[in-house]
């Protein structure tokens, strides 16, 4: 019985010290508003970049390519903190790779597999993964 307490009190520790790491690398920064800009450096170009613009953005190990008004830009960040920082009624996280504005979507195709295709308004085809698309229904539903 003491092994098994000592065994979940170290996995606690672990848990904690997971979390205080996570709360140090987001350093506990506000989420952005509707109506605010930020400012990307990529490859010696600077991009102040209103929020609403933001296209989507993806996942590339350990940087985003933000797509915005049909440009591009790397950002040093993981895909999970930028999520945190961008407003939840205009972005949607819809699988591990993207994260899309609500509004740049065009088209919503349902596909074989019970999920849905995205077109942006750029062209391009962004599969929802399964768990997220009963999410998004929710979401854009009455």
């Amino acid at each position: 019985m003491a092994k098994a307490i000592i065994k979940l009190s170290n996995k606690n520790l672990r848990q904690n010290k997971a979390e205080v790491n996570d709360e140090q690398e987001l350093g506990n920064e506000p989420i952005l508003a509707l109506n605010s800009r930020i400012f990307v450096k990529d490859n010696g170009q600077c991009h102040l970049i209103e929020i609403v613009n933001i296209d989507y953005i993806e996942s590339c190990k350990n940087y985003v390519q933000i797509y915005f008004e049909q440009k591009k830009a790397f950002v040093k960040k993981s895909l999970n903190h930028v999520e945190i920082r961008l407003p939840k009624q205009l972005f949607f996280r819809v699988n591990r790779q993207f994260i899309i504005n609500l509004q740049s979507v065009v088209t919503i195709v349902e596909t074989l597999n019970d999920g849905y295709d995205l077109t942006m308004t750029d062209g391009k085809t962004i599969e929802i993964s399964r768990r997220n698309t009963v999410k998004l229904k929710a979401l854009l539903s009455l």
